[in-house]
């Protein structure tokens, strides 16, 4: 083990006022995933000091003058919960009132005293009702699945949707999720092997365009290997995770160009201030409101990514694969997974599977792109670089 010095900051304003500190942490030497942990997840002293320090920076010092009272107290509240359940399908309307009875008035007043009781305690809450969606939708895969049974398709777009009532109320819009979500799969695999197999009859029309084979695995499958990965994630959230959540909660409550920025790892901390990678050239993170998704950020000019003219900001990252390989399903893989499959030797080839936004699986696209040198002048520690 080695001890680095790790930077934290955060933009308080774009181009204006930013707030640092330093934690010194143990990093092993090898890249390991992180151990699991308990369930109920603790605040440290160090980051309780982060939120008093950082609290009390934004209420005084903001540019929007805008002060930590009763008002925003409850907007971070919202701001929060919406963070953790995008679509309203997770917490029940009664937990919320609950949250909101208990802490919303006083939210930013304990974080400005560095009390973080309310915002771990609804993680935790969180964490467990994430786990019980994953069981319930792998114990649902089980099952035989009727795709063809009327009223399956559902809003997603359920961000200003009432929190359901009961179990019950969401138990159903996870079933029909399920069963919409293997509808897309079945519909995008067929229009892949028929892609696939247009472009293998008639190579002159493939116009640079990839002749890698899916997965060789079923919606059913796909479905199920992607849950369980996400599932085993739950284990892996730190404390540190927690943290980057509420605090981001109150800067997107300020202005969402102001941003708090965890420690990162000192591998890819020092990858990136080398100023020179090997990859595509883009940087990724993962998308705002739902990070199953991990997101391209930029385009590094005169990059792979940039010279196809296929990439656009904004895509998803879907599917990843390696020169003759097959592709590989990375909904639900973090970051650190994805620049992994990316990155790799100058002259060797990638291909990527991308969803534009508000696309559905079925609309993805493939671009396969030649690894070159990047020079990334100014590689950001809130996205990564690949």
């Amino acid at each position: 083990m080695k001890l680095q010095t790790i930077a934290c900051a955060v933009a308080v304003a774009t181009g204006g006022l930013f707030f640092t500190h330093a934690i010194n942490e143990a990093i092993a030497a090898t890249d390991t995933a992180p151990a699991a942990i308990s369930q109920t997840i603790q605040p440290t002293q160090e980051q309780a000091l982060v939120s008093r320090q950082l609290a009390t920076l934004v209420d005084r010092q903001h540019y929007l003058n805008m002060r930590l009272d009763a008002n925003t107290s409850n907007r971070i509240l919202d701001m929060y919960l919406d963070s953790l359940d995008p679509d309203h399908s997770l917490f029940l309307a009664s937990e919320v009132q609950d949250y909101k009875t208990k802490y919303g008035s006083t939210f930013g007043a304990a974080l400005k005293a560095g009390n973080l009781t309310g915002p771990y305690a609804i993680h935790d809450q969180y964490r467990k009702r994430l786990r019980a969606f994953y069981e319930y939708m792998l114990s649902e895969l089980k099952k035989p699945q009727n795709l063809h049974q009327p009223n399956v398709f559902i809003d997603t777009d359920r961000e200003k949707a009432a929190y359901f009532k009961n179990t019950a109320e969401q138990q159903d819009y996870w079933r029909k999720m399920l069963v919409s979500q293997l509808i897309n799969l079945t519909i995008s695999k067929e229009e892949d092997l028929a892609k696939q197999k247009a472009l293998k009859d008639n190579p002159e029309l493939a116009n640079g365009q990839d002749l890698t084979s899916p997965e060789d695995l079923t919606p059913v499958q796909t479905l199920t290997k992607r849950y369980t990965r996400q599932l085993e994630r739950i284990s892996r959230v730190k404390s540190d995770d927690v943290l980057d959540k509420t605090l981001n909660a109150m800067m997107a409550t300020y202005d969402p160009h102001s941003n708090y920025y965890p420690p990162i790892d000192a591998m890819e901390l020092n990858r990136q201030t080398t100023l020179q990678l090997e990859g595509i050239g883009v940087s990724i993170r993962p998308e705002r409101g739902n990070e199953d998704y991990i997101k391209i950020e930029t385009i590094v000019e005169g990059g792979p990514a940039s010279k196809s003219g296929q990439v656009k900001s904004g895509d998803r990252i879907v599917g990843v694969a390696q020169d003759g390989d097959k592709m590989v399903d990375v909904v639900g893989w973090s970051s650190a997974e994805i620049v992994g499959l990316i990155r790799g030797k100058r002259g060797t080839k990638v291909t990527i599977k991308l969803l534009g936004p508000g696309a559905s699986m079925s609309q993805a696209r493939t671009v396969s792109l030649v690894r070159d040198v990047i020079q990334e002048e100014d590689a950001g520690v809130r996205s990564r670089t690949v």
